[in-house]
């Protein structure tokens, strides 16, 4: 049963009523003009012709959750359909908990962003380098520490810098799990605990889990975890952490992550000095490049795309089999988030954008244009899938009869498709690849 805006039923009736009838409370969503049945069926569309198996969305409208949706498959062999109980990795999203909670800190002056993390906790892992007494609080949070991300990266037997601290970017969830450390030292409890205390239960996230094993493992995180997919739809199980891990082992859905973004970042729970400090550029970006009309940098523990008209929060989730986004704009109090069980999911950024917030975001990806929905790409892609090497051929073929043949496209389905079927990538670069 499905109670619309409407009923003339008062609240607490409504909430009882919802409760005699096992409705889960998060699937109910504020009055809002949002066409939430065109979008639906735009999603819907898209997971047909992306082939992404499984995902949430939630949409956020005046800093409220206005639309929260599932879609597709959370285990494809299993038949059991994505639901609002399902848990995606969160992955580096993770990482949100201690953004909220160190900035509110620093706000409390509790911690001061300019102080030295040795003042607080002396690291161990860092001792062999006296370098690592240059390093801030500050520095962990907005990724400027000089660390690698983690230490199996280089030298497995020590934690490492790649870079001067304070210096440049260089992205590391060691460094939260440095700041983790010392937050539990100043707070005299455990990660864990902190989080539960100060985000979780106060925010009401039902579905949100730090780690795989927990109280409720049998009846929410085993029985609710999707099943990861690699590009190529492979199963892949997950990081299925038996410890937390603050830097990117926790799991949860879309609509908690939104609650989550919307509390860390709208100012609501911080002071509004802490909140501009927050927003403010720390250093730019090295995995993506400034253009005149967009720029990015890291902020106080999120990145910053900032445009003439805005400056809009994001960050991504990357496991292998998931991948999560999320954009924000402060400013607008507005934005969306997507949890998907696939390595494509990212693929959906431009068209989710276009639907919601109309933040432009395709333009962010210039140089990956074909790898966002819609386009020749996905129709390439998805009729192979569907019909096969035979039937690609034909569709290649009447599109080079009708004019219609991108090449671009197609260059970038062989690159998908040598790894996974030789001989027909083979058979169709000599067929349709450019000759010389």
């Amino acid at each position: 049963m499905k109670l619309n805006s409407k009923t003339k039923l008062p609240y607490l009736l409504i909430a009882i009523l919802f409760a005699a009838l096992g409705i889960n409370a998060q699937n109910t969503q504020p009055k809002s003009s949002f066409p939430y049945q065109t979008f639906d069926k735009e999603m819907n569309l898209m997971k047909s012709k992306t082939g992404i198996p499984g995902f949430s969305v939630a949409i956020i409208e005046n800093n409220e959750i206005v639309h929260a949706k599932e879609y597709g498959w959370s285990n494809i062999e299993e038949k059991k359909k994505v639901t609002s109980k399902t848990l995606f990795e969160a992955a580096s999203m993770t990482k949100l908990f201690l953004v909220y909670i160190v900035n509110r800190m620093i706000g409390e002056g509790k911690l001061d962003v300019h102080q030295k993390a040795s003042y607080y906790l002396p690291y161990k892992r860092l001792q062999h380098d006296n370098r690592y007494k240059k390093i801030t609080i500050g520095m962990l949070l907005s990724h400027t520490a000089g660390l690698e991300n983690w230490q199996v990266e280089n030298d497995p037997e020590k934690l490492e810098f790649i870079a001067e601290p304070g210096t440049s970017f260089t992205y590391s969830g060691e460094g939260y799990a440095y700041l983790a450390d010392i937050v539990s030292k100043i707070k005299g409890t455990s990660y864990d605990n902190y989080v539960d205390n100060m985000v979780i239960e106060p925010w009401n996230l039902k579905q949100t889990f730090l780690k795989y094993n927990s109280d409720d493992l049998q009846d929410n995180v085993k029985k609710n975890h999707a099943m990861g997919y690699t590009t190529y739809g492979v199963e892949y199980k997950g990081l299925l952490n038996k410890k937390s891990i603050p830097a990117s082992g926790g799991h949860m859905t879309a609509y908690d992550l939104g609650k989550l973004i919307v509390n860390t970042l709208s100012g609501k729970h911080i002071t509004k000095e802490q909140q501009r400090l927050l927003l403010t550029p720390k250093a730019k970006l090295g995995f993506v490049p400034d253009t005149k009309e967009l720029k990015f940098d890291t902020g106080g523990g999120i990145f910053l795309l900032t445009t003439k008209e805005d400056t809009i929060t994001f960050f991504s989730g990357v496991n292998t089999g998931f991948r999560s986004e999320f954009f924000y704009s402060p400013k607008k109090k507005k934005g969306f988030v997507f949890m998907s069980n696939s390595d494509d999911g990212w693929m959906m950024v431009s068209k989710i954008d276009e639907l919601t917030s109309k933040f432009n975001l395709r333009r962010v990806f210039k140089n990956d244009e074909l790898l966002q929905y819609p386009s020749e790409f996905f129709n390439i892609r998805d009729t192979y899938q569907r019909k096969g090497s035979e039937g690609v051929y034909v569709f290649l073929k009447e599109l080079k009869k009708n004019n219609q043949f991108n090449q671009e496209a197609f260059v970038q389905f062989t690159k998908w498709l040598e790894e996974y079927d030789k001989q027909t990538y083979d058979a169709l670069l000599k067929e349709f690849g450019n000759k010389k």
